[in-house]
């Protein structure tokens, strides 16, 4: 892209990337297969035009639509450009990988460990805190109590200040 001019115009319409294979497969567990042509299929979607980029993209979009899947899986699973670049070229370290070294002055250790094993970076963590349900249903799974909900949530809006 870069040779030719086109990164300028990649970052102004891309703001991240989304693995929905998984998604597919968490939510339509009972399918055998979850390509895009058996699920297009499956809900009835025209497939003229497939295999262009664009086109994919709207047939993925009609897909989600009618799956009925909500933001918030969606929201879990975007990885930011430079996640995705530099993904690959740095150690493990859920801290860095997943943005949440801004938190361990706040919340325990296992409780970063546990973001991190299920993927949840602090951008996510950042856009849901705007809404207290979407947030307690992306975090309540690993909280043993309203204490830690609450010290969590008070260190992510101080992230978004601190941004």
């Amino acid at each position: 892209m870069k040779q030719h001019n086109q990164l300028d115009s990649f970052f102004e319409i891309v703001a991240g990337f989304i693995d929905t294979l998984h998604i597919m497969r968490d939510t339509l567990s009972r399918l055998s297969t979850h390509t895009l042509g058996a699920l297009a299929t499956h809900f009835g979607i025209n497939t003229e035009g497939a295999h262009d980029a664009l086109e994919d993209v709207r047939i993925l979009e009609k897909i989600v639509e009618r799956a009925e899947i909500s933001n918030l899986p969606l929201r879990i699973r975007m990885r930011s450009i430079p996640e995705v670049a530099l993904g690959g070229a740095l150690p493990w370290n859920p801290h860095r990988k997943y943005g949440l070294l801004t938190l361990t002055s706040f919340v325990s250790d296992d409780l970063i460990r546990n973001l991190a094993q299920r993927k949840i970076t602090l951008e996510v963590l950042q856009m849901t805190s705007r809404n207290d349900a979407e947030f307690e249903a992306l975090v309540s799974p690993i909280l043993i109590n309203e204490k830690q909900m609450h010290a969590l949530k008070k260190a992510v809006r101080q992230s978004i200040l601190r941004s």
